[in-house]
């Protein structure tokens, strides 16, 4: 018999449920707050042990094969990888992990399984739903960015109305007196001084008052209330929408708002009704910690290796297992076989001996790079966007090759981006798991509106990994042109689907076995700059070998700007510091009012000689 320990955790309390996979409850334990964008990875270990503590564990901890884990604030790889770390400290080794947030746990509470639309409305609010292997969220982003119609949500656009009456009116309404006597303020200017220092709970606690106010008969708290209710069935809607479930949809009302309001339930579930979505009474309504164990539940249900982790909407087609044999970069070097016995010297030469690799392997895809050149300028003047797709290495130097090219060529810095694995805590930390995330490497491009004007190049020095190519699946389907930049010669051929252009450059075994940073790393940013320079070059932004486009933005830059005009136009520096400052320091455009007479036309072309 399987034990499965469901755990869920907010910014209140932790609560643990040992169960078995038959459904019988062992134990159940709580601990404090578990929040894994707030806490660190020490924190939620320690809340973890004092959940193992608190438990009067009949059954030996060998037996528990599966912990999931249902957290607030798990919301991209890099909050799933600190609750993973987290619980590999203190968790059996052989259970499996099954990491999500609390809206899981929330939604396999109510309904028992993974069918139906939870819209919670507390201090916060969010809604979330699964059907038929899909997921969707809408809401749930914290009170600085999202939070509609939630308690927070509706204190705070009291307190506005309060202010608005006294600006426009000068007048305090029955809702002002109210929400002074709650706030313990004198005249209205101290709520502004009450607010700065509020925390979300203590805004959220006026939403009564304004419920009062509107049995008072007060508009504008009927006015904010209803406001409420129509942002809580909007998100519900979305989420009924992207899960392809817009009739019949089932959903539970959960949260504070629901609970103390019935008037306002009745309300939100009329106005779902209206839209085709049936709010139902909880009938299995469980606690999110058992919610969770159930999740965990389902999920082994579906052959879920030890500890692996999973993650909720992990859907869609998988590369194999890592077959090390098949990547080049994972080949031993017998030339560095001595490396750690060699002095520093002897190193050192060794280590640039080596590096003679880079440029032949560079030379056997002179035509692959050429045409993903003539692809990228192409797609620039279509107003196509260029995009690097990425992680660990691979990703940091798309990142740093796209933010380069703003100052170099004065370019948008949406015409060329850097998409990383990770997010960009990875440019600097090393996210555990995000390479591995095929879908979310899909989901970015839907994110980022790729289009068929726009050109992905997949950056993996291996070739195989599964978020580069969730990535240019998507980009693919999405009719975008499609680049592969590898230094694994023997993943040519075993591609998932056939992009556009396929690079897979012969860099060799690494000086230190597998670490791609070294010979791959240089050998790919040689690439990117062939990439960029050439393509900025085919669209008019290099004139002969300056860069007639630079941005001046520090002293440096200016002297460069000053002297590309002395050497474009053969005047002093004097001239064409003058030229400059009359053409906002556009470099080209002083050029051609020097050489012409025009002034403030960046678009035209110099003379023919310096073509």
């Amino acid at each position: 018999m399987a034990m499965i320990l469901g755990i869920e955790g907010g910014g209140t309390k932790t609560t643990a449920i040992l169960m078995a996979d038959t459904g019988r409850v062992y134990a159940r334990a709580e601990a404090g707050p578990a929040n894994a964008s707030l806490h660190t990875a020490a924190q939620l270990a320690a809340v973890f042990r004092r959940i193992l503590a608190g438990l009067p564990i009949q059954k030996p901890l060998r037996e528990m094969s599966h912990v999931s884990l249902c957290l607030a604030g798990v919301i991209d790889p890099a909050t799933t990888g600190k609750v993973r770390e987290a619980a590999r400290k203190v968790f059996p080794k052989q259970a499996a992990l099954h990491i999500g947030s609390d809206l899981i746990s929330g939604l396999y509470g109510a309904f028992g399984r993974g069918e139906g639309i939870v819209l919670i409305a507390g201090t916060g609010s969010c809604s979330f739903g699964m059907h038929r292997g899909r997921s969707a969220k809408s809401g749930g982003w914290g009170h600085l960015l999202g939070d509609r119609g939630s308690g927070y949500f509706i204190g705070l656009m009291a307190l506005q109305e309060v202010i608005r009456e006294q600006d426009h009116f000068n007048r305090l309404s029955p809702l002002g007196k109210l929400l002074l006597s709650a706030t313990g303020c004198q005249r209205v200017s101290d709520l502004v001084t009450w607010s700065a220092g509020a925390e979300k709970a203590r805004i959220a606690a006026l939403a009564p008052e304004v419920f009062r106010a509107v049995r008072m008969r007060e508009r504008s708290a009927r006015r904010i209330i209803d406001g409420a209710v129509l942002e809580l069935v909007a998100d519900c809607q979305a989420v009924a929408k992207q899960l392809r479930w817009t009739k019949g949809a089932r959903v539970a009302l959960r949260g504070g708002l629901f609970d103390h309001h019935p008037d306002f339930t009745r309300q939100v579930s009329r106005l779902l009704h209206r839209h085709g979505l049936r709010v139902v009474g909880l009938t299995h309504a469980t606690e999110g910690a058992k919610g969770a164990a159930l999740w965990a539940r389902e999920k082994s249900g579906n052959k879920v290796q030890e500890g692996s982790l999973q993650d909720e909407g992990e859907t869609g087609r998988e590369l194999p297992l890592v077959d090390i044999s098949k990547i080049s970069t994972e080949d031993s070097n017998p030339a560095t076989a001595r490396l750690s016995e060699l002095s520093t010297a002897e190193a050192v030469k060794l280590m640039i001996n080596e590096d003679r690799r880079i440029l032949p392997a560079l030379r056997r895809e002179t035509a692959a790079i050429a045409r993903t050149v003539d692809l990228i300028a192409a797609s620039f003047k279509k107003g196509g966007r260029l995009f690097y797709v990425g992680a660990g290495t691979s990703g940091r130097l798309g990142v740093l090759d796209a933010s380069e090219c703003p100052p170099t060529f004065s370019v948008p810095p949406e015409m060329v981006q850097g998409i990383i694995a990770g997010g960009a805590a990875a440019l600097t930390t090393a996210i555990e798991g995000a390479e591995d995330d095929r879908e979310e490497g899909r989901s970015v491009m839907e994110t980022r509106g790729i289009n068929s004007r726009d050109i992905v190049v997949g950056l993996a020095a291996s070739g195989r990994t599964p978020y580069v190519w969730g990535a240019l699946e998507a980009a693919h389907q999405l009719r975008a042109k499609t680049v592969i930049v590898s230094c694994n010669p023997k993943f040519r051929g075993r591609e998932p689907f056939k992009t556009t252009v396929a690079i897979h450059l012969a860099t060799g075994p690494e000086t230190l076995t597998g670490s791609t940073r070294l010979r791959a790393g240089t050998a790919t940013k040689l690439v990117l700059n062939l990439f960029t320079t050439l393509a900025m070059t085919r669209i008019g932004k290099v004139l002969g070998n300056y860069m007639i486009d630079v941005a001046p933005t520090n002293e440096k830059l200016r002297a460069r700007a000053i002297r590309l005009v002395c050497l474009l136009t053969g005047r002093d520096a004097a001239h064409a510091f003058d030229a400059l400052c009359r053409n906002q320091w556009n470099v080209r455009a002083a050029c051609e009012e020097t050489l012409h007479g025009t002034s403030g036309h960046a678009s035209l072309h110099l003379s023919s000689r310096y073509r």
